[in-house]
């Protein structure tokens, strides 16, 4: 299994328009894609900083399921 653990920085004053456009927008897609979300949120001690961990069942699944994801026209 490989898991992927992603942190992104926010922009100053982004933290809720990004938090909207995550759960509203991105997190259906990653579902409707079968991308297996484990956990995402904001930093319990930096709320600029918003993680998101997902997991593969290899390398070469995990390629494929983002070649797919983020070459599809959505």
């Amino acid at each position: 299994m490989i898991t992927e653990i992603r942190i992104y920085k926010l922009k100053e004053n982004t933290a809720e328009m990004f938090h909207k456009v995550f759960t509203e927008q991105s997190l259906p897609m990653l579902n409707r894609w079968g991308v297996n979300v484990v956990d995402y949120g904001f930093s319990l001690i930096d709320d600029a900083s918003f993680h998101l961990i997902r997991t593969y069942d290899n390398v070469v699944q995990r390629q494929q399921s983002q070649d797919d994801f983020y070459g599809s026209d959505e």
